[in-house]
């Protein structure tokens, strides 16, 4: 009788209950890692990064494109290629915007109960990175940053260090080509299995970009307190939400699907080279 008591005061104690936290939440960027020049010449073709120039880190190619690093601050990025003459800037191309917005605070939330904790928006303008149509050969940008929680409750005081990746799929909208191919978009580097926010570019003036897109996207980030951990990306507004993380149909990884269509078509082209072969070997006995 005593253990019974017993177990029903522990299922009732708050130690039994599930653990709940409010506080507020911080998010900013730190630095951008990425392509940002291209020198022809007389002519240099440079990336800006929220009105400043990377520094050049050693590597990339002698020209295009060479590789540079830029501390960042704050909840928005811009950035975009400028046409430079003899040190003057002649013109500035379409920006690129990638930011997010977190929530203010969260409130009573359960552990392990996936909520919003803010939203992405990325603007796709102009940028270096892609090469020769081919996303095989595009060269991703990205912006590290800092996503914090902080509580009075030490389980929900956490921190997520990752980066915002970039990727330019450089192909020629005017190509029939899937749309995958045709939208450059961005992901979280350290979680490629949430997928990505695909956004269609600028490019022709819009003439990319299908009836009912934009160029601008937006994207929620869900997450959950055990740590602060990744759920998913939700509810994509003005671009479209991809599961994969890497380059369309040129340079993506098959899906299981795709995969099972294709060791099917091996099969079905290896089976009809053995009928052929056999054929062959009948005439020729026959003969």
């Amino acid at each position: 009788m005593h253990r019974f008591a017993l177990l029903l005061a522990l299922a009732a104690s708050p130690a039994a209950a599930t653990l709940t936290g409010s506080g507020t939440v911080d998010f900013t960027f730190t630095a951008f890692h990425g392509p940002f020049s291209q020198d022809f010449g007389r002519f240099l073709f440079q990336g800006r990064v929220n009105g400043g120039t990377p520094v050049d880190n050693g590597t990339g190619q002698p020209f295009f494109p060479r590789n540079g690093d830029l501390a960042l601050s704050g909840q928005s990025v811009s950035f975009s290629p400028s046409v430079i003459l003899g040190g003057m800037i002649l013109s500035t191309s379409t920006n690129n915007i990638i930011s997010f917005m977190p929530i203010a605070s969260f409130t009573n939330q359960p552990r392990g109960v996936p909520f919003k904790i803010g939203t992405f928006t990325f603007t796709n303008g102009e940028w270096f990175g892609g090469f020769l149509g081919n996303p095989l050969l595009a060269i991703p940008s990205f912006f590290d940053f800092t996503l914090t929680t902080h509580s009075a409750t030490p389980e929900f005081n956490q921190i997520i260090n990752d980066s915002v990746k970039m990727t330019v799929n450089a192909a020629d909208c005017s190509l029939p080509r899937g749309p995958e191919d045709q939208a450059d978009f961005i992901s979280i580097a350290g979680a490629p299995q949430l997928g990505s926010l695909r956004v269609y570019d600028s490019g022709g003036g819009g003439a990319c970009t299908p009836a009912g897109f934009t160029q601008t996207g937006t994207i929620d980030l869900f997450v959950k307190f055990n740590s602060l951990d990744y759920v998913a990306l939700r509810n994509p507004q003005g671009g479209f939400f991809s599961p994969s993380a890497a380059p369309g149909p040129l340079g993506g990884v098959p899906e299981p699907a795709s995969w099972a269509l294709m060791i099917a078509g091996f099969g079905l082209v290896g089976a009809t080279a053995r009928r052929r072969r056999s054929t062959c070997i009948a005439e020729r006995t026959a003969r």
